[in-house]
């Protein structure tokens, strides 16, 4: 379906993206996922907010963030259906 075609190319982009990301990336992304805020992640990395709004920007993590959101959402309705 056209969902699943959607999803696959949406996730091989990011895929691609992600690849290239050091491990602080990561993990200010994988904070991000999880909901914390700026200033807790930024104590957590020994930086400063400023550092980790820089990540964010420079990656889209905002916008990837977005786009899994959606993804998660249209995959669960797409299961839900019979």
């Amino acid at each position: 379906e056209a969902a699943w075609g959607l999803a696959a190319a949406a996730l091989s982009v990011v895929s691609v993206q992600v690849e290239g990301w050091k491990p602080r990336r990561q993990r200010i992304f994988a904070d991000l996922l999880a909901g914390r805020q700026v200033a807790e992640i930024a104590r957590q990395e020994d930086i400063s907010p400023r550092a980790v709004y820089k990540n964010i920007r420079a990656a889209g993590l905002d916008e990837i963030r977005g786009l899994c959101d959606e993804l998660t959402h249209m995959l669960n309705a797409e299961l839900k259906t019979p």
